[in-house]
Parts: C-alpha cells; sequence; structure tokens
C-alpha cells in the first residue's frame, strides 16, 4: 500500500498541468481524448487521468527548449533589424 502512496505523491492532476500550459482543463482533456501527441504523457488509474510530476517537469523544459530555438532561428533577423523592408 505504501508504494501505491508513493506513487499518488509524485504525480499530478489534469488541472495542474493545464494551468501550466495556460489552457483550461477542458481542453486538455479533449486533445487526450483525441490523442493529441503534442502533450505530456499521462495514465489512467480508474477514472482518474495522472502526470508523472517528473516526467511532466521534463517534458515541459524540452518544448520550452524546442520554443526557444525554433524563436531563434525564425526571428533572429528581425531583432537584429535583418529585415528592414
Amino acid at each position: 500500500m505504501e508504494n501505491e502512496k508513493e506513487i499518488f505523491r509524485k504525480c499530478v492532476d489534469g488541472k495542474y498541468v493545464a494551468s501550466r500550459l495556460f489552457m483550461s482543463i477542458g481542453t486538455l482533456y479533449n486533445k487526450t481524448s483525441k490523442g493529441d501527441k503534442d502533450l505530456p504523457p499521462s495514465f489512467k488509474i480508474g477514472r482518474k487521468r495522472l502526470y508523472d510530476l517528473a516526467e511532466f517537469e521534463q517534458w515541459f523544459e524540452t518544448k520550452k527548449q524546442e520554443f526557444q530555438l525554433s524563436f531563434d532561428f525564425d526571428d533572429k533577423d528581425d531583432f537584429e533589424g535583418g529585415n528592414n523592408g
């Protein structure tokens, strides 16, 4: 029984994840049910969908880095005066 408690201590629910992703819980669950691949990994226990906190944080950091790299690559000239019209 202690292992179950330990597992739940390391997990967060959809409410936490949705707030970190700036989306409603309904949007998160709709995208999850449709199999959206651009969401953090999750699992269900009974009717409850959970997210391992460490996995979520790792996924979140990866997404931040991908966004930053994309932003740096795509818009670098705009900030350095490279596209002056």
